[in-house]
């Protein structure tokens, strides 16, 4: 039984570090430093359970990585086109990739286990049998030189090029491609959108 909390546990975050590139997190003195959070050191007050007219929803809010605010609802895509284009400037709100519906599903009630229907405190860690080194070896044990950090790596290197093929189809490609400060802008445009991410 412990073994399949565990599993659970692994399975749940590592779905969150790779979908919201969510740093996996460290542990630190927090009497020295500010308290922030990755995925394995989430406590219960950072998530919030819902649904909404799409379907189930899960708020995440706590500091991230130099004391910014991590803020973010992640729900299903609208099926109401306006809706979905409302939430896609919405810079607080993810929509879960397609195809990830159904692990998306799982997620939630794995993350409702974790933390409404546990018996933990709103300040115990939502995965308390898991710690970044535990699940980097974990990944390491399913594939040598695997850690949680290469999924944020992929997931900026995707978002990146993403961004740059952008280019490929832009009304004004030959604005951005004229001169080499148009092309670092366009550049640093994409960038800027990496940097969102992670």
């Amino acid at each position: 039984k412990d073994r399949d909390a565990l599993t659970m546990q692994q399975n749940t975050a590592l779905w969150l570090i790779d979908n919201l590139a969510i740093r996996a997190g460290n542990e630190k003195d927090t009497s020295e430093e500010a308290d922030t959070v990755g995925c394995c050191s989430m406590r219960v007050e950072h998530i919030t359970i819902g649904t909404d007219e799409d379907g189930p929803t899960i708020f995440f809010n706590f500091l991230g990585k130099d004391s910014i605010e991590y803020k973010n609802l992640l729900k299903l895509r609208p099926d109401d086109d306006d809706r979905a284009l409302a939430g896609e400037e919405d810079p607080c709100v993810s929509f879960v990739r397609d195809g990830e519906q159904p692990n998306f599903q799982q997620v939630v009630k794995n993350m409702s286990k974790l933390t409404k229907e546990s018996k933990k405190s709103k300040t115990d860690d939502v995965f308390d049998k898991l710690d970044t080194a535990s699940l980097n070896k974990y990944l390491k044990d399913l594939m040598p030189g695997l850690t949680a950090k290469v999924f944020r790596t992929y997931n900026a290197s995707y978002t990146l090029d993403q961004e740059l093929h952008k280019l490929d189809d832009h009304p004004l490609q030959k604005e951005f491609l004229r001169t080499e400060t148009t092309q670092l802008k366009f550049y640093n445009d994409a960038n800027y959108q990496v940097a969102i991410l992670c």
